[in-house]
């Protein structure tokens, strides 16, 4: 067997929801109002690729907008 343990010093900047908490905004519910999103190279350098990706996130956001976020107000 391998030995798969290893140690990595990671950035504070960039772990777990750093993005979110420094520039996400909290509504009166205590709710945070941010989406952060990681995307890999290939969806951000090929132009075909990122608009579709575009659309999809577009159509998720609104999808979960309308289930869950709309009803609430």
């Amino acid at each position: 067997t391998s030995d798969t343990s290893f140690s990595v010093q990671q950035s504070p900047n960039y772990n777990g929801g750093y993005i979110l908490r420094s520039y996400g905004s909290m509504n009166p519910r205590g709710c945070e109002a941010a989406i952060q999103l990681e995307i890999g190279k290939d969806l951000r350098t090929k132009e075909n690729v990122r608009i579709e990706l575009a659309k999809d996130i577009a159509q998720a956001i609104r999808v979960f907008h309308g289930e869950y976020l709309h009803k609430r107000q």
